[in-house]
Parts: structure tokens; C-alpha cells; sequence
């Protein structure tokens, strides 16, 4: 099975952010979250919160969202194109995507490319994240949870923090961009 991370790997940009600033270009009282939304950034960059945290917070804004549904529909309609060109070739061998980012918002996404998912679990509702957020050593304890006996014939990540889903990998790619290397060693 083909596995791949999503955020600048599947998908060319960071999903979350680019949905924020998607939904506040509909909703502009979104921008007033700004602020917040950065004094929580320095918290987790400083350790003052965990990064589950800042995700619930930076999250928050769709509570606020009624048309949550259509806003992602809409966004992956204007953004599906966004695929690296290494990716194509690989889709009718199928896959599953993990990743951090939300899992209802790579849905979208992955069941247009015709990929599995998992991500973070969290209420699409009121952007709660239920139990962690699926990233490093999670992402292979996930994969393992559901996916007892399969093997990972290659894995494909732009992050060096995904190491623990690389090593279960037969092949493992570091992306950037339209570019595959090799997973570093060591």
C-alpha cells in the first residue's frame, strides 16, 4: 500500500490555514480572529501549549460557520488542481492518505483522488480535536491500529517529523514540491 502525508505532499500548500483564509474571504468577521490566532502560534511555539491546543483554538472559527459543507466543497473545487506532478501517476494504484491536518477537511480531497484518509480527528463543528493529534509517532500507531497486517510499499512525506511512518515503509520519499529523494538515512 501507497501512503502518503497530505499538507505539501499530496497536496501543494497547507490545508488548514488556506481553508481559514478561504472561509474569512466569504465570512470577513473571520479576520478579527487573527490576533488571537497568533498569540496562540507564540504559545505553542514557545511550549506554553501543546500544538493540540493551538489547534482546537485556531480551529474555534467554525463555530461560527453555518455553511461549513458547501464552504468545503467550494474550496476543494477551486483548489483540487493543487496536486504535485509526481502524484497522477500513482492514483490508480490507490493509497491512503494520514495526516495532521483534519480529517473532514482532507476528505474532500483524498475522495476526489480516490485515496483512503485518516487524520486528526476533530468535530467539524466546534473544532475539538478527539484524542491526539495524528502526528510523528501517532501516524504509524494509527495506521497500525487500523491497518493490522498491511505493509507500506512506499511512503511519501515533505516532513522529516514523520521518520516513525518512513521507518514501517519498504520505500520512503521526502517531497519537495514536484521533486522525490530518497528518505534520509539515519
Amino acid at each position: 500500500m501507497n501512503v502518503y502525508d497530505f499538507d505539501k505532499t499530496v497536496f501543494r500548500r497547507e490545508s488548514s490555514f488556506l481553508f481559514y483564509r478561504f472561509c474569512a474571504g466569504r465570512h470577513p468577521r473571520l479576520w478579527l480572529r487573527l490576533p488571537l490566532i497568533g498569540l496562540w502560534a507564540l504559545f505553542a511555539a514557545l511550549k506554553l501549549c501543546s500544538m493540540k491546543r493551538f489547534k482546537e483554538v485556531f480551529h474555534g472559527y467554525l463555530r461560527s460557520l453555518r455553511d461549513r459543507e458547501a464552504l468545503l466543497e467550494a474550496f476543494w473545487d477551486r483548489h483540487e488542481k493543487e496536486i504535485p506532478l509526481w502524484l497522477p501517476p500513482l492514483l490508480p494504484q490507490g493509497g491512503l492518505v494520514i495526516s495532521a491536518s483534519p480529517e473532514f477537511l482532507i476528505e474532500g480531497l483524498c475522495r476526489r483522488l480516490g485515496l483512503e484518509h485518516m487524520g486528526t480527528r476533530m468535530d467539524p463543528r466546534s473544532g475539538r480535536i478527539t484524542g491526539e493529534n495524528c502526528r510523528g509517532g501517532e501516524k504509524p500507531r494509527r495506521f497500525r491500529e487500523r491497518y493490522p497486517e498491511a505493509e507500506v510499499t512506499a511512503f511519501y512525506s515533505d516532513s522529516l517529523a514523520d521518520t516513525p511512518m518512513a521507518l514501517l515503509a519498504g520505500k520512503a520519499w521526502l517531497v519537495k514540491g514536484d521533486a522525490l529523494s530518497p528518505w534520509p538515512k539515519g
